[in-house]
């Protein structure tokens, strides 16, 4: 989805599952319950059916992703995630410290 959305493509899917936290209905795409077939005809039917309404979630999906997903958010998430197991002396950065100098904190191994 984080694709689509990157694309200017709303989507359709299921509400089962992180889709559904994911998809605003009506505004960056169009949610079904899983299981019946006809709601996906139904949703995407009016997801097309309306060229105005497809234009503005487009824009919407395109927008959604560019303020979440900017590089320097990344940075941050990612080094959220990354530099507890640097600081905890994970198996690959020993690894690789063994193989180079070592390395002095675990800020200077992320």
């Amino acid at each position: 989805m984080v694709e689509a959305f990157a694309a200017g493509t709303p989507v359709v899917p299921s509400r089962i599952g992180a889709p559904a936290e994911f998809v605003e209905q009506g505004r960056t795409g169009r949610l079904f319950a899983a299981g019946r077939p006809g709601a996906l005809v139904e949703q995407v039917t009016l997801l097309l059916s309306d060229p105005r309404q497809l234009s503005e979630m487009r824009r919407r999906a395109r927008s959604e992703i560019e303020a979440k997903y900017t590089m320097a958010h990344n940075y941050v998430m990612l080094r959220e995630i990354y530099l507890p197991t640097c600081a905890r002396g994970s198996i690959l950065l020993d690894a690789v410290s063994r193989v180079d100098r070592p390395l002095q904190s675990a800020e200077e191994r992320c």
